[in-house]
């Protein structure tokens, strides 16, 4: 078996536990509405975009490092050599430009 000495890093996906509870967040907002708190209904719906905003952000820029991660992982697990590093972060620089 290949890797794991980063917790298989690379293919980690998302936030913790609050991006896990948008939808709670989403029940508390309808019933700040229902109760007149709009102030307070819009902060949640803030909060929610944030959210997915951010989801998008790190998972896009995690697919990206991905590469990277799994390089460094599979090295530290004498899977793979020094090499597929330097070839994974050139591919990851290659991609910024």
């Amino acid at each position: 078996m290949s890797g794991g000495s980063l917790n298989y890093l690379y293919s980690k996906t998302a936030m913790g536990e609050i991006a896990e509870n948008v939808d709670d967040i989403e029940q508390v907002e309808c019933e700040m509405l229902k109760r007149g708190y709009k102030d307070i209904a819009m902060d949640a719906r803030r909060l929610i975009e944030y959210i997915r905003s951010a989801e998008n952000r790190i998972e896009c820029l995690a697919e990206k490092l991905g590469p990277v991660f799994k390089a460094v992982e599979w090295y530290y697990s004498a899977d793979s050599g020094e090499e597929r590093i330097d070839d994974a972060v050139e591919r990851y620089r290659k991609a910024k430009i």
